[in-house]
């Protein structure tokens, strides 16, 4: 221990608040938060929480295993849509400053996303409060999709959440050490991700039982916030599709294009002809059908990872998934190519709520 944990909490504060302010001014004014500042606000939290915690194979699966699942839960929402790459690594960089002030747990990285989307729904319904309301008809429909589905799969989570917590802190003191705990829980999540599908939604629901014997004011806390989060990303991923197809998304001719403007396709040139490209997730079809397929495994592991991805084979002028904006070069490009129009997306800055969010969830949470 280097540093007090009122030192290292006193450090941490005054850099966090700058470190946020940098980040949500520069993407207000840039829509970019660039990697040099996310990885200057990683390092330095990582760095003060091991100047004050006491540093040892505990602390570091500890610390190590809530950064790896801010990442991975960041990389989940970005490959949904929900937001862009530089948002998912600032996310990641600001939470890895939470444990410097509250211990984290597996309800923390979801319960900061529900507080940042609090604050990003009225801004977004702010902006464009007209075009919201001409789509309310869907809107309903999405909500009511989402209900349904967070009523029947909360008592599930709930329950295994806590079973998870249970079942972890037993194997923590059966064996004195965390880094156990630490591996039995990330196996129950791979387990439940790969078989929960299967198992009927009454029997997961069954879950909730033993948890309220365990801990019921935990089973009811951690019911609560698996409604509100199942419900928040249920109606998000497809309500944002929506918003970002008929409202952030918009045509524009090429002789308009502008330098930073964020393309909402990928064009791609192959045969001399330029071609629009939309992205396809691998999933569970795609990669049976490529182990089916001895014509893509001969191809070595390039052609095998472009087949499941399904990127473009061409060479790309426009790209969207980068989520930055175009260059001169390629919008000479464009416009050589002779195509009319190119989708551009209106980009929004979630860095500041992300902020927002983060800071309500220090004054909020335990």
């Amino acid at each position: 221990m280097i540093l007090s944990q009122q030192l290292a909490s006193s450090g941490a504060a005054v850099f966090l608040v700058l470190f946020a302010v940098a980040a949500s001014y520069m993407d207000v004014k840039k829509r970019i938060v660039s990697n040099f500042l996310n990885l200057a606000g990683f390092q330095t939290a990582s760095l003060l929480f091991f100047a004050w915690a006491d540093v040892s194979p505990e602390t570091i699966a500890s610390y190590g295993g809530f950064v790896l699942a801010v990442f991975l839960f960041s990389v989940a929402l970005y490959q949904l849509g929900a937001w862009a790459g530089g948002d998912a690594k600032y996310f990641t960089s600001l939470l890895s400053f939470y444990p410097l002030f509250h211990p984290p747990s597996l309800l923390t990285v979801p319960a900061v996303f529900l507080l940042a989307a609090a604050f990003f729904l009225p801004v977004l319904a702010i902006l464009h409060w007209k075009k919201l309301f001409s789509l309310r008809k869907q809107f309903f429909e999405i909500a009511g999709a989402a209900l349904s589905s967070s009523a029947s799969l909360a008592p599930a989570s709930a329950g295994f959440a806590v079973g998870i917590a249970f079942f972890s802190s037993a194997v923590a003191r059966l064996y004195d050490s965390t880094i156990y705990a630490v591996l039995f829980s990330v196996a129950l999540a791979i387990a439940y991700s790969l078989f929960g599908r299967k198992i009927p939604k009454l029997v997961l629901a069954l879950l909730f039982v033993p948890a309220l014997a365990l801990d019921w004011q935990l089973a009811v806390y951690a019911l609560v916030l698996s409604f509100l989060f199942a419900f928040v990303v249920s109606f998000l991923a497809p309500a944002f599709g929506v918003v970002s197809s008929k409202i952030l998304t918009f045509e524009v001719p090429v002789s308009r294009l502008e330098e930073g403007m964020i393309p909402a396709e990928t064009v791609f040139v192959e045969g001399g002809k330029a071609q629009a490209w939309k992205p396809g997730l691998p999933g569970l079809s795609r990669i049976a059908e490529l182990a089916k397929s001895p014509q893509a495994l001969s191809g070595g592991l390039a052609e095998a990872s472009r087949r499941l991805i399904d990127l473009p084979r061409g060479r790309v002028v426009a790209d969207a998934l980068k989520a930055r904006g175009l260059s001169a070069g390629e919008i000479a490009e464009l416009k050589r190519l002779k195509i009319a129009g190119l989708k551009i997306k209106e980009s929004v800055a979630f860095a500041p709520m992300i902020s927002a969010g983060f800071a309500a969830a220090l004054v909020l949470l335990p």
